[in-house]
């Protein structure tokens, strides 16, 4: 899903595993958590645009490139991303996939 955290890249405080273990990710397929990744990758490249467009009509380009390193994905992106990510599995549905 992630490309072994390279792409997208994730921050340290991100463990890919311990989210997808999570009691959240519970009733998540395959599919919805590919759909918790980009979303929460599309959360951080917003905030990362907003962040660099700020510096450059606020500063100097000195101050645009110091800015402008590197998107990367961070726990509280992925926080925000439950919060629109549902998961698609249904209860009766995995109960009968665990028999």
């Amino acid at each position: 899903i992630t490309k072994d955290g390279t792409c997208p890249r994730l921050h340290s405080d991100v463990n890919i595993s311990l989210i997808g273990q999570s009691d959240k990710c519970n009733g998540f397929s395959g599919a919805d958590l590919v759909a918790l990744v980009r979303e929460s990758s599309c959360i951080a490249l917003k905030e990362y645009m907003l962040l660099t467009h700020t510096s450059f009509c606020n500063s100097d380009i000195t101050s645009l490139q110091q800015t402008q390193e590197e998107c990367i994905v961070h726990l509280r992106h992925f926080e925000e991303a439950f919060t629109k990510v549902h998961p698609s599995v249904l209860e009766k549905d995995r109960m009968k996939y665990l028999e």
